[in-house]
């Protein structure tokens, strides 16, 4: 893929569309790119991730083996996203299913990005805070109806 291509991609996704297209062209322009063939391993559950992957093409198979749940991730989904922004383990094994490309966004290099380009940063900031709030109120109602169920 181009440059170009890699920028429109990284556009595209969620975690990301906050980012301004010169913050976008240097995560594309300083990101590792990977390819794995059908049945390789990208990572392991419990691995510490050092940032995120974005799927460029192909498909990848996540399979949580504690609750033997396996699903899908395709061309334009990011795994790991929090990775970018703090230390965490990976959560699934992931496996490519057919021949997969992927770009390796490494929490060192978003950092920077977000350092060079500070509305970039406000723009995280902001949209993680929203997914916090939404996440907290959710949690809120969950409890609120266990409540209810625990009181009957």
């Amino acid at each position: 893929m181009s440059l170009d291509q890699d920028v429109a991609v990284l556009a595209r996704m969620p975690a990301l569309r906050n980012f301004e297209p010169d913050a976008l062209r240097l995560l594309a322009f300083a990101a590792t790119h990977a390819t794995f063939h059908p049945g390789d391993v990208l990572f392991e559950a419990g691995e510490m991730a050092q940032g995120a992957v974005a799927i460029l093409s192909g498909r990848v198979i996540l399979a949580d083996g504690a609750l033997d749940i396996r699903t899908e991730a395709v061309p334009g989904d990011l795994l790991d996203e929090m990775a970018m922004y703090v230390d965490t383990e990976r959560a699934v094994r992931a496996e490519a299913a057919e021949t997969v490309t992927v770009m390796v966004l490494t929490r060192d290099m978003v950092r920077r990005v977000l350092v060079e380009f500070p509305a970039s940063a406000a723009a995280v900031r902001d949209a993680l805070s929203k997914r916090l709030n939404r996440l907290s109120g959710e949690i809120s109602q969950i409890g609120q109806r266990l409540v209810r169920l625990d009181g009957e």
